[in-house]
């Protein structure tokens, strides 16, 4: 069995350098150019986003990616969870 994909928030980034995790948060700032994305998840988060892929600001996502030696996150794929999932949020901490 493959090993689980763990679930982190800024707060882990140094402990998972160079391995595949997933981060939930919000999209604050999509830069103009659409390659970076400041999320915020426990803290700030710089995602390096990949051509296909594509967030809105003020919007909340699931991110799997790889954490790199700088702390950002090259984005491997994405679930949009919409703009109400603040009140929910708890619960997908949890797992």
């Amino acid at each position: 069995m493959a090993d689980a994909t763990a679930r982190i928030d800024s707060t882990l980034l140094e402990t998972h350098r160079n391995r595949v995790v997933r981060v939930i948060g919000k999209a604050q700032v999509v830069n103009p150019d659409g390659n970076t994305v400041v999320f915020d998840s426990n803290g700030t988060i710089k995602l390096l986003m990949p051509p296909n892929i594509s967030f809105e600001e003020h919007q909340y996502y699931e991110v799997t990616g790889k954490v790199g030696d700088d702390l950002s996150v090259r984005v491997l794929d994405s679930v949009s969870l919409g703009s109400e999932i603040s009140k929910y949020i708890d619960t997908f901490m949890q797992d």
